[in-house]
């Protein structure tokens, strides 16, 4: 046997558990996995002696701008800054603009393919009624969920909860998965009416308008909503302690509710904003200490499922100005490049999961929630080899000059970490390798879902 690349002395994050052994590619595939004592012939052999060797990370929320407000970023340079996270997949969203939801997706997805080095896949945002029509030919084309919001956001309107049931129905006969962001929208804007009359305007304001009980009722009543219709219900970005109980407890009882939850909402409290102010405002809006101990544990435990970055970065400039009015700023962290990183140092090598949860939880079962895994998300045969291997003892200060996106600022700049992604292989390719980026423009394919 002769293969293109072999990576041998591994450690190797399985699905059943970390192996020491070899790795080998072809055609862009993984195409066995060798006992330690047997290195087959190729081309190519990269020696990862001391090494860890993780599938390629996916990160399953994401907003890079396309178009307008690219002064933010593209998929070229936020793909970039992607693959330097040790992220070789991400989901990004398709919103119907000018052009009705389907033919929104087309465009989009050929844009994306001419700009992007990371491979992708989308999620559909229906906004109204009549996007439901374009729900069985965007599941023939491959979209991995249907998002919709319970609450405004950013100019995109909370849908009201007869439609929300309405399009569970139509999903469960296709077998799609929902997805929703979870706030209730009158408790909301009651709060932001009653801040706004008292004349708050500082950062704290936005985040007491996103309140724990705005979510908790929300995800509550689309818990119940999926339920009655039958059908796979993900809850995105997960703040509170409550909403995250309420979808273990779903989960107890047979139903198929999965959830995420967010670096900053496991790394910062309110507390935090009294210094980082508009840098930390997000919807949902950054919690306290008792909702991030939930969250850890449901998140070591299982219960909640994966953690995605929620990647949006306003400029510098436009966050500084949150200071004095917080109500003209938009919301949104960096966190493409961070994400990954953040979860080794917090979670495997502070010892609150082990490496094949990491695995799991960055990797596995976003490929597997969306419909992309054995293709995707393990170290198996067959899978495309999206592949990353991690040195664990290299330290160093996160510091947003160093980024591969536009973005120059972070809520974790000067923390010291440990772990660098050393080298990492999309689909064969080496695309970083000991942080020089060598992706191109372009190489990103889009991902179907499995239906």
């Amino acid at each position: 046997m002769s293969l293109e690349l072999i990576i041998k002395n591994a450690r190797l994050v399985t699905e059943n558990g970390v192996l020491d052994g070899n790795l080998g590619i072809e055609k862009g595939k993984i195409a066995g996995l060798f006992s330690v004592d047997y290195v087959p012939a190729a081309g190519h052999i990269i020696d990862a002696e001391g090494k860890i060797v993780m599938p390629g990370a996916i990160d399953a929320h994401v907003h890079i701008p396309v178009g307008n407000g690219t002064h933010r970023g593209d998929f070229t340079s936020d793909g970039k800054a992607a693959l330097l996270g040790g992220t070789t997949t991400v989901i990004d969203f398709v919103k119907p603009q000018d052009l009705s939801l389907l033919d929104s997706f087309w465009a989009k997805k050929e844009e994306v393919a001419k700009l992007s080095p990371v491979d992708f896949a989308f999620h559909a945002v229906i906004l109204n009624r009549k996007d439901l029509q374009d729900i069985p030919a965007l599941v023939q084309e491959g979209i991995v969920s249907f998002k919709q919001f319970m609450c405004n956001v950013d100019n995109l309107p909370g849908l009201h909860t007869g439609l929300l049931y309405e399009t569970y129905k139509i999903l469960a006969r296709f077998g799609a998965t929902a997805t929703v962001h979870a706030e209730n929208n009158e408790i909301q804007e009651y709060l932001t009416t009653e801040l706004k009359n008292e004349g708050r305007k500082d950062p704290l304001a936005h985040a007491e308008s996103r309140s724990c009980l705005a979510e908790v009722e929300a995800v509550s009543r689309a818990i119940l909503l999926a339920e009655k219709a039958g059908i796979h219900l993900h809850v995105f970005h997960v703040s509170t302690g409550k909403a995250a109980q309420l979808i273990q407890q779903s989960r107890e009882k047979g139903l198929k509710i999965t959830g995420e939850t967010c670096p900053h909402y496991l790394a910062f409290t309110r507390e935090d904003m009294k210094e980082k102010g508009p840098f930390l405002q997000v919807t949902p809006s950054i919690k306290f200490p008792a909702d991030q101990k939930i969250l850890w544990s449901n998140l070591a435990q299982g219960s909640m499922d994966i953690v995605v970055s929620d990647h949006y970065a306003p400029t510098r400039e436009e966050k500084e100005k949150g200071w004095e009015n917080i109500w003209l700023v938009e919301g949104g962290i960096p966190g493409i490049e961070t994400r990954v990183p953040y979860l080794l140092n917090t979670g495997v090598l502070q010892k609150r999961f082990t490496l094949e949860r990491f695995a799991d939880i960055i990797a596995t079962k976003p490929a597997k929630i969306f419909g992309l895994y054995p293709q995707k998300g393990a170290l198996r045969v067959g899978a495309d080899a999206d592949i990353v291997i991690w040195d664990l003892e290299k330290e160093y200060e996160v510091d947003p000059a160093t980024w591969g996106h536009q973005a120059d600022w972070t809520p974790f700049a000067g923390m010291k970490w440990k772990g660098v992604p050393v080298l990492t292989i999309l689909r064969g390719k080496v695309m970083v390798r000991e942080g020089r980026y060598l992706g191109q423009a372009g190489y990103g394919r889009f991902v179907r879902r499995n239906y």
